[in-house]
């Protein structure tokens, strides 16, 4: 039977863009005294930046 050793090295987001919304809610807090509706503004979450990775696996 043959063993292996495998590597794997790849890269996410190649252009860097940190602009895309990748998730987020709305807050259910309210600002009763000021009618301020900006005081709790929603929440987003964007993309990180370039990334990288490797792995190394034995397949036997």
């Amino acid at each position: 039977k043959r063993t292996f050793l495998v590597f794997n090295l790849g890269v996410n987001n190649i252009l860097n863009n940190k602009n895309v919304v990748s998730g987020g809610f709305e807050q259910l807090r309210f600002d009763f005294s000021e009618k301020n509706t900006q005081k709790f503004p929603d929440r987003r979450f964007f993309n990180y930046g370039i990334n990288f990775f490797a792995s190394v696996g034995l397949r036997f």
